[in-house]
């Protein structure tokens, strides 16, 4: 008898570093995940859902459905980076949007709404795959929790299981804190693992032979995203997508607190004793080297 799919929904920020899009097309490759939805957050989720849509067909996926969500946190606001440019509405245009994806378009709008309907829907057989900001996750919950409970677990890239702030927490401290106070099944990476996850040479050789549509859209956003960074690319939320059918990580039961006050603390993931914040499953080693293989062998296939 075949194994049944992994039913996922990933609620993604493409469009700032590479990694996204990597990610997109690893669970896009990856046959035993069905992916049945994808929302956009954060900054300008239209722009990012014109990103998604442009990568969707490269991957032959187009029939996916993609939603915008928030563009400001719960507080109502975000962050800018020095080299983004607004466009016409004054919200930052994504550095790997370019002009032949400017005809794209969503498929709706109200990501939280989208989130819920489709986990009421395939009550109990959906993974939530947050891979950016928490905003649209937490506006879900906020919305509805009782069709939020019907997800079947979620699985995020955020935090870090040392004393470290990490971007998808500090984006939304308010919002991460709506969700790993919940109560549902949750795994989170965090960027002490995610961060040992880097393109080494092999990984560029790998890149520049993977063939067709796909390749080309991959090379475009790494070559994008290499125009407004130095530093290597590390596949923070490609892990999270590994994760779902392999086991590169260790994990440990962690109670986590994510403080809110404007003091240096603001956005950490805090690992307390206190059994009244209930549990999360965190990562805190990864076989980075084997990861990057895996990733880039089911990208060439």
């Amino acid at each position: 008898m075949k194994n049944k799919r992994i039913k996922i929904v990933i609620d993604t920020d493409i469009g700032d570093d590479v990694d996204d899009s990597f990610a997109i097309a690893l669970a896009l490759k990856t046959e035993e995940i069905e992916v049945l939805g994808i929302t956009t957050v954060y900054k300008n989720c239209e722009v990012r859902a014109k990103i998604l849509k442009q990568q969707l067909e490269a991957f032959n996926k187009s029939e996916i459905p993609v939603y915008t969500g928030a563009d400001e946190n719960l507080k109502g606001t975000y962050s800018r980076f020095p080299y983004e440019k607004s466009g016409k509405d004054g919200k930052p245009v994504m550095t790997a949007y370019d002009e032949s994806m400017k005809d794209y378009t969503a498929d709706g709008d109200d990501a939280a709404e989208k989130l819920l309907e489709i986990a009421e829907k395939n009550a109990g057989e959906v993974t939530l795959v947050a891979i950016g900001p928490l905003t649209n996750v937490a506006t879900a919950i906020k919305k509805d929790p009782e069709r939020f409970k019907k997800f079947k677990n979620v699985i995020m890239m955020g935090g870090c299981s040392k004393n470290w702030r990490e971007w998808n927490i500090l984006c939304d401290p308010e919002a991460a804190s709506v969700v790993l106070s919940f109560g549902i099944d949750i795994t989170v990476i965090g960027n002490d693992c995610t961060n040992k996850c880097y393109m080494r040479e092999k990984d560029e050789t790998a890149l520049k032979n993977l063939k067709g549509k796909e390749g080309e859209f991959l090379r475009k956003m790494y070559a994008s995203w290499k125009t407004y960074n130095s530093r290597t690319s590390q596949m923070h939320d490609a892990l999270i997508i590994a994760e779902l059918t392999e086991n590169f990580c260790e994990y440990e039961t962690r109670h986590i607190f994510v403080p809110l006050s404007e003091t240096e603390l603001r956005g950490h993931t805090l690992s307390l004793c206190d059994k009244s914040l209930g549990s999360v499953k965190m990562a805190v080693s990864v076989r980075e080297q084997d990861f990057m293989d895996y990733l880039f062998n089911r990208l060439g296939k």
